[in-house]
């Protein structure tokens, strides 16, 4: 297995990963979804993140819609994100690479989905809207299979 570096969203990176330049461009897929399961849910909105040449990226989505709780709430809302498992190549030239997305929550406002290990549920709070998401990625070989479950 090699160390592909962290895909993710606005956060920290893959530390003592190696560079892999032959992975630079290639994009991962993560989809948003509306609630704190993607179990059942319709893709808010795909965002991608592409590689740079240190096999690390990130994105930044546009301001998440956030309203005031309801009067029987008492959290802002809730978003899942996971991550599409396949790299991939710049431009459609070469193959795609199969990774094992490593969801890494952050912080008491985030946890992995219930329903979905490959994802992380977010709990937006206060009023900027900003959260961060970590994914760390390992490129799997062709005839590896992920590390843990799938449920």
């Amino acid at each position: 297995m090699k160390c592909l570096g962290a895909a993710e969203l606005r956060g920290p990176t893959c530390t003592g990963a190696p560079p892999i330049p032959s992975r630079e461009d290639y994009t991962v897929e993560f989809d948003v979804y509306p609630g704190p399961t993607s179990q059942g849910q319709r893709v808010l909105f795909p965002l991608f993140v592409t590689f740079d040449q240190n096999s690390k990226g990130s994105a930044q989505s546009d301001k998440l819609p956030i309203s005031p709780p309801a009067a029987d709430q008492d959290t802002y809302p809730w978003y899942t994100v996971c991550e599409v498992p396949v790299a991939q190549p710049p431009d459609g030239v070469g193959q795609p690479v199969m990774l094992d997305a490593i969801p890494r929550p952050m912080g008491a406002y985030q946890s992995l989905d219930p329903n979905n290990a490959d994802c992380i549920v977010v709990n937006v709070t206060g009023g900027s809207g900003n959260a961060v998401v970590d994914f760390n990625d390992v490129e799997l070989q062709p005839t590896e299979t992920p590390r843990r479950p799938r449920p």
